[in-house]
């Protein structure tokens, strides 16, 4: 959810630098679908924005963000079927939810340093996922199963001494 301080007019656009970054990788075991391996995600910020202006005066950050998906698969493949999924398909797809199939390897925190502000600030960003489902019958190019993932984002900061030159 946006809260209302981050509208255009209250917002300053930062620069930032990666200093520490790692993927979130979850083993799954779902026998009764024959999925088995290491799933990898991974969220990657575009942009990062800052309130001018808050309720308590503190800074709040909000993260523009990508997740990649990978899987590692260690059970069995299925026929590949790399046709893209039909609107039909992509409003009711038939999936299962093995959620509680994961069990966490990594969760790392990834930590961005602003580059354009002063204070300089160390942006600290954990990704969970929240839900997790498989799409049966669907097999990517490789054949490996398709996953629908939800991923949620905590955010937090510190003040840092700046970029190292």
């Amino acid at each position: 959810m946006i809260q209302s301080s981050f509208t255009p007019e209250n917002t300053d656009d930062l620069e930032f630098r990666v200093e520490k970054f790692g993927y979130n990788q979850y083993q799954i075991y779902d026998e009764t679908n024959s999925v088995k391996g290491i799933l990898r995600i991974a969220t990657i910020p575009y942009r990062i924005l800052k309130a001018k202006k808050t309720a308590n005066g503190k800074p709040q950050f909000f993260m523009q963000s990508v997740s990649v998906v990978s899987f590692v698969n260690k059970g069995e493949y299925g026929k590949p079927n790399p046709s893209p999924l039909t609107p039909d398909e992509q409003e009711t797809p038939e999936s299962v939810d093995v959620t509680d199939k994961l069990d966490v390897l990594t969760e790392p925190y990834n930590i961005y340093i602003t580059i354009n502000t002063k204070p300089y600030y160390a942006i600290r960003e954990k990704s969970s996922i929240i839900k997790a489902e498989i799409f049966l019958h669907r097999f990517d190019y490789y054949g490996n199963p398709m996953f629908n993932i939800e991923v949620n984002s905590a955010i937090s900061y510190a003040f840092d001494k700046g970029p190292s030159q």
